[in-house]
């Protein structure tokens, strides 16, 4: 049930005042970035990275990335912090990562603030703490962060930084996954078949692993292979 996720990109339409231009809806999203509005800078920035809409090309997504955090862009922060982390298009660096993540999370980004939880919960360049990363999924999960959310319920299920509670878990994996997260449907139907904090019950644990499965979570595949043949 527990994996190290890594979130990456990309909530690109976050409102950053010292990104907002008024300029031309009939300009293309590239003429806007060089022109040096910061939400289209990082936006394309993104877009070289996941290859959305344009060839993939790390250099020029970390360029965008680069030219929006310098004009204090949260979410090009959080973005070029996750380039650091995962060594997307750059050489690993734990050190930066957290220091952009940091201040990206501390303005409020929901991204960041997951991501940050998942250092602290990984030791990832910084001490393990339980309950600095609690704080930080926390943080995103009121915002509505469904891996957040997920991620709570990953620490009540092996007691990190809260004592074990499955029920607790229960009911953060299911918050997660009625938000239509795959890897929480997978997580509900864990817990349905094994009677983790709620009544065991395999029917409703097929349907729920079907549902994340339908959805690509590969975890829930072979479950449903192994479980339900």
């Amino acid at each position: 049930m527990e994996k190290l996720n890594i979130d990456s990109f990309i909530d690109n339409n976050y409102d950053d005042v010292r990104g907002r231009n008024d300029y031309s809806p009939s300009l293309t999203l590239q003429e806007r970035a060089e022109m040096g509005d910061a939400d289209a800078q990082n936006e394309l920035g993104a877009a070289y990275m996941q290859g959305y809409g344009v060839q993939l090309d790390y250099k020029k997504g970390l360029k965008w990335f680069i030219e929006a955090a310098a004009q204090g862009h949260t979410g090009a922060f959080a973005n070029l912090g996750i380039c650091f982390l995962t060594g997307l298009g750059i050489p690993k660096n734990y050190g930066n990562a957290f220091k952009l993540l940091k201040k990206s999370a501390e303005r409020g980004y929901a991204l960041a603030q997951y991501n940050l939880g998942v250092m602290y919960e990984n030791a990832l360049g910084v001490e393990e703490n339980y309950e600095l990363a609690l704080y930080w999924y926390a943080l995103a999960s009121k915002q509505g962060y469904a891996m957040a959310t997920n991620n709570i319920g990953n620490c009540f299920m092996y007691g990190k930084g809260e004592q074990r509670n499955y029920q607790a878990a229960f009911s953060y994996y299911m918050q997660a996954a009625k938000q239509n997260l795959p890897l929480a449907m997978y997580n509900v139907g864990v817990c349905y078949f094994n009677g983790f904090g709620v009544r065991q019950d395999k029917a409703i644990a097929e349907q729920y692993l079907r549902k994340a499965a339908s959805a690509g979570n590969r975890e829930a595949i072979n479950a449903l292979e192994t479980l339900f043949k």
